[in-house]
C-alpha cells in the first residue's frame, strides 16, 4: 500500500507549498506502482482519467447547484441514489456521460417547475456525517411536516466541487464545466497538479482541519439556498466546533497554519 499525505482544507489548493506538497508523492507513487507491479505506467490512460475525474467532480457541482431554485428538482434521497458513480467511477468515460445527461435533465426539470418532491413548505440544510435519509421512518417525519432538504454538506462535498473559498468567504457556485476541457494536462506533472488542486479543494476537507471554513460553508448553504431550517447531525464520536458555534458556547480557538506539517 502507498499512502499519501493529504493537508486539505482552508485553501490548501490555494497555496502552491501544499500543492506541490501532494504532488510529489502522487509522483513518487507513480514509480512506485512502476516497481513493485513491474509495467510501464501510462501517460495517456492518467491524462485522460484525471480529466474525467474533474469533470465528474464539476459536473456533480453543477447537479447539486441547481436546488437553489425553488422548487428544488431534487431531494437528499435522489441525490445519494445518483452520486455514487462519482464517488466511485468518476474516471470514466460513462460517468461524464451520465452526469452531461443529469445536468441537462435537472436543467430542464427547473426550466419546467418540476420536483420529485414538490411539497417543500419548509427547505433543510443538512450538515453533518454520513446519514440515513432512505430509511422510511426519517423520510416520514420530514415529509409529514412539508420539509424537504434540499442541500447538505454530505451529497454535495463527497464527491463535487465548488468554487469554494473566495475573498475569504465560501461559495457554493459551481465551476463550469467548460473549464475543465480547457485545462492544460499536456505532461503527467500538470495532470497530477490539476488533480492535486481540485481534490485539495474538496468541500469535505473544511471539516477535518478548517473549522471556520466549515462555518462559512454552512453560513453560505443556508443563504444560497434559502433555508427555512439547519439539520445539524455531527458524529457524537468527536467534537464538533461548528455545533458549539452555533449554539454560540464555542471556546476561543487558533486556525492551524495551512502549512502546519510542511517546511
Amino acid at each position: 500500500m502507498y499512502a499519501i499525505d493529504m493537508v486539505g482544507g482552508g485553501k490548501a489548493e490555494q497555496d502552491p507549498k501544499i500543492v506541490n506538497y501532494v504532488c510529489d508523492q502522487i509522483d513518487e507513487g507513480i514509480r512506485w506502482l512502476e516497481r513493485v507491479t513491474g509495467r510501464e505506467y501510462s501517460d495517456e490512460l492518467f491524462v485522460r482519467a484525471v480529466r474525467n475525474e474533474i469533470k465528474c467532480l464539476v459536473l456533480w457541482g453543477n447537479i447539486c447547484a441547481l436546488n437553489r431554485h425553488a422548487p428544488a428538482p431534487l431531494d437528499e434521497r435522489r441525490l445519494i441514489a445518483l452520486f455514487p458513480p462519482a464517488l466511485v467511477d468518476r474516471t470514466t468515460d460513462e460517468s461524464v456521460r451520465l452526469y452531461e445527461a443529469l445536468l441537462k435533465e435537472v436543467k430542464y426539470m427547473v426550466e419546467t417547475g418540476q420536483s420529485v418532491a414538490p411539497d417543500q413548505r419548509y427547505r433543510i440544510v443538512y450538515f453533518g456525517i454520513a446519514h440515513t435519509y432512505g430509511h422510511p421512518e426519517m423520510a416520514r417525519i420530514l415529509r409529514d411536516a412539508g420539509a424537504e432538504i434540499v442541500a447538505s454538506v454530505y451529497t454535495f462535498g463527497t464527491c463535487g466541487n465548488f468554487k469554494g473559498i473566495v475573498n475569504g468567504k465560501w461559495s457554493w457556485d459551481p465551476i463550469d464545466p467548460a473549464w475543465v476541457d480547457e485545462l492544460d494536462l499536456s505532461s503527467r506533472r500538470k495532470a497530477i497538479t490539476e488533480l492535486a488542486k481540485i481534490v485539495l479543494g474538496w468541500p469535505t476537507w473544511q471539516g477535518v482541519r478548517s473549522y471556520w471554513a466549515l462555518e462559512s460553508m454552512a453560513q453560505a448553504m443556508i443563504t444560497e439556498y434559502k433555508a427555512d431550517g439547519l439539520l445539524l447531525a455531527p458524529s457524537r464520536s468527536c467534537g464538533n466546533r461548528l455545533q458549539k458555534r452555533l449554539r454560540g458556547d464555542a471556546a476561543n480557538f487558533q486556525e492551524p497554519d495551512s502549512d502546519h506539517r510542511i517546511r
